[in-house]
């Protein structure tokens, strides 16, 4: 997969998780589990902190670290996606977005503003 394409699957994820975490299906589930709900909003947080550093950043300085981190940045896209279809799963869904925001910010270390992780 081509550079561009891997980074707009990478927003496209960051949005829809975004969206997702914002749903009023996921405030549900997060009232059903007010010990998880802080760590989700850091969560959402960094997942919008992300987006908009991977989108910003120039395509020619992370085109490199995107190749390097194509098969993790699939499957955590994949394993990220999976979760999202059951909100009510709070811990997974919670892992998976930690898990695919490392992977992000693995690609960002290059520009120098990796986005939290």
């Amino acid at each position: 997969m081509t550079p561009k394409k891997l980074r707009n699957a990478a927003l496209a994820s960051l949005q829809q998780t975004v969206v997702k975490m914002t749903d009023p299906e996921w405030e549900f589930s997060l009232d059903q589990n007010p010990e998880k709900k802080a760590e989700a909003e850091r969560n959402l947080d960094d997942m919008q902190r992300a987006r908009i550093e991977l989108e910003t950043a120039q395509l020619s300085l992370i085109a490199k670290s995107l190749a390097a981190n194509e098969k993790d940045l699939l499957a955590g896209k994949s394993d990220l996606d999976n979760a999202l279809t059951d909100l009510k799963n709070v811990q997974n869904v919670i892992d998976n977005v930690a898990a695919f925001l490392k992977i992000v910010a693995r690609i960002l270390e290059v520009t120098g503003r990796a986005a939290a992780a």
